[in-house]
């Protein structure tokens, strides 16, 4: 259980870093807090999961299971942003990931991200 707690606050620290880097890898969209507590409620669990059942060498630590599940939800949405790329070869199943700041200065308007958006930005 304590393997579990760790993991899942590894988890709880990447999404305080996906929450402060969403301000510079999409100035333009803007996310609302059930989005920020969705991913959270889904990432907690999968990451103390995933520091329970990993093979530690040779054993569990608070600091391994702390980045075991750090890193769990970074190699997820990587790999969520990479397939998302790749998809838009042909048909475009997924939109970009919002508007850049203009050239001139002059401030866009900022739009809703969806969920997809909010994981496939780390």
């Amino acid at each position: 259980m304590e393997t579990f707690l760790y993991g899942a606050f590894g988890a709880v620290l990447y999404d305080l870093v996906l929450f402060w880097t969403k301000r510079f890898s999409a100035p333009l969209l803007k996310f609302s807090l059930w989005q920020y507590l969705t991913i959270m409620a889904m990432y907690l669990p999968a990451a103390g999961f995933a520091a329970t059942l990993y093979p530690y060498d040779p054993g569990p630590t608070p600091w391994k299971a702390v980045l075991v599940g750090f890193g769990l939800p970074t190699i997820l949405s990587t790999a969520i942003s990479v397939s998302d790329r790749a998809g838009r070869r042909g048909k475009a199943i997924t939109r970009l990931r919002g508007p850049m700041p203009s050239a001139s200065g002059r401030p866009r308007v900022r739009i809703a991200g969806s969920l997809l958006d909010l994981i496939a930005l780390v």
